[in-house]
């Protein structure tokens, strides 16, 4: 419910950002055809579709993602631009890593304590197996003296916003462990 309430209000405000206020100029007219074209109804449709349980989350390398790709290049289609992809394809691809931490098999021990993955600490961006060796800090909130953090392995109890992060990646701690 509270899903379908924000995705009407995010429309309805995005509709007004792309109406043309008063004094506005028309579209030059070798483009006018095109804004001309575009239908509230056909704009609803796409974004239902892309945001829909149909594309589940469009996640890099997931099925839905896929399914989202194929849509917008059947639209392109649809609108007559030429394909520039690979093979003569709307598709450009990029080869990505996705690794996944294995919850049942990893843990955190510190201090003779071990923290279960998933219930008692998460990671981001694990490439691969590894070992950290460093002093524990323990920060709760947020991270005010970077410096401190330097060489260790940070145990990061808090909201983990982008400028935690960014204050975590300019820290240098061998490794970071949200709780």
């Amino acid at each position: 419910m509270l899903r379908r309430l924000s995705f009407g209000l995010l429309l309805l405000v995005s509709a007004g950002a792309f109406s043309q206020f008063p004094g506005s100029e028309p579209p030059p007219a070798h483009v006018a055809p095109g804004y001309q074209a575009i239908r509230t109804e056909d704009v609803k449709t796409w974004i239902s579709y892309l945001a829909g349980p149909e594309c589940a989350g469009r996640g890099t390398g997931q099925d839905g993602y896929q399914k989202a790709a194929e849509y917008v290049a059947a639209r392109f289609k649809e609108f007559g631009l030429k394909p520039i992809g690979a093979d003569g394809t709307y598709f450009q691809n990029v080869p990505f890593v996705r690794t996944e931490v294995d919850v049942a098999q990893s843990h955190v021990e510190v201090a003779g304590i071990r923290l279960a993955f998933g219930s008692d600490v998460t990671m981001d961006g694990v490439v691969s197996d590894f070992d950290a060796e460093g002093g524990v800090a323990f920060v709760r909130g947020s991270v005010t003296d970077s410096e401190t953090l330097r060489g260790r392995v940070v145990l990061f109890d808090g909201e983990m916003t982008r400028d935690t992060r960014v204050a975590l990646q300019r820290a240098q701690a061998v490794a970071v462990f949200t709780l």
